[in-house]
């Protein structure tokens, strides 16, 4: 997978927006269930859909509440939680749709956004504060963004930086809030999440992935093999070495 590195201050999102579909659901999505959450504190509920809906660790131990990782993506804790999150799906997403194709994007969208609570859940799996918020799957576009456009210039608040900079602040921070070594507040941040999002998003766009299946093909045959002879580890042949064309063929010929 190989991109242009484009520099500059890139594009108008309103000319991807037209054709971004599921940039478009997500921003409806997101600000749906925010109403809903709306609705839910203002009703007594808000508890109870946090608790089914947000990704609380202990629920998930304890309960296997598995479907959290996802919900979690489309839940959030306040309006300027909400706030920047959409800004930051509608600045960089619609690009990354228009070059990935609107399946690939959803894809990665939903499955960054997924592993990143899982490594948030696996940092402590009894918490009982509940994670929420599109963080993970946001840090990830922006991560995959960073690695295509490094030299894109972007505005942040009022100074123009270039997105490779701005990505590895944010990591930086990340990486030492999770280690608990920031220098001042961030109760209530899932710093954890931006972390792994930002490190997601990246090695998408780096992996070789033409070589990495090119690798699970060649060696598709000897993880059979090694199935197959755990599978029957119970028989006597399952004992043997393969060390000759012989001994090779006895094995196929017991498969059969």
């Amino acid at each position: 997978m190989r991109y242009g590195q484009d520099s500059g201050y890139g594009f108008d999102p309103m000319s991807r927006m037209r054709g971004a579909t599921v940039v478009k659901v997500l921003l409806l999505t997101n600000v749906a269930l925010y109403i809903l959450e709306l609705v839910a504190q203002a009703t007594g509920y808000y508890g109870l859909m946090i608790g089914l809906l947000g990704m609380v660790p202990k629920l998930i131990t304890d309960n296997h509440f598995f479907w959290q990782f996802l919900t979690a993506c489309f839940l959030h804790a306040g309006f300027f939680h909400i706030l920047f999150n959409m800004l930051a799906l509608f600045f960089f997403g619609p690009e990354l749709e228009w070059l990935w194709g609107k399946v690939r994007f959803l894809f990665v969208y939903l499955a960054i956004g997924i592993l990143a609570n899982v490594f948030a859940y696996l940092l402590n799996i009894h918490a009982t504060t509940p994670t929420l918020g599109a963080s993970g799957a946001l840090f990830g576009l922006l991560g995959a963004y960073a690695a295509i456009y490094p030299n894109r210039m972007i505005i942040f608040m009022i100074f123009p930086v270039k997105v490779k900079y701005f990505v590895l602040f944010y990591f930086i921070f990340s990486l030492l809030a999770t280690t608990g070594l920031e220098i001042g507040g961030g109760q209530g941040v899932a710093y954890a999440v931006h972390l792994a999002g930002i490190v997601l998003g990246f090695l998408y766009v780096k992996m070789r992935w033409g070589r990495l299946s090119l690798f699970f093909k060649n060696n598709a045959s000897r993880i059979r093999l090694w199935y197959l002879k755990r599978k029957y580890r119970h028989l006597k042949i399952a004992d043997e070495i393969l060390v000759d064309d012989e001994q090779h063929d006895r094995w196929n010929r017991y498969k059969q």
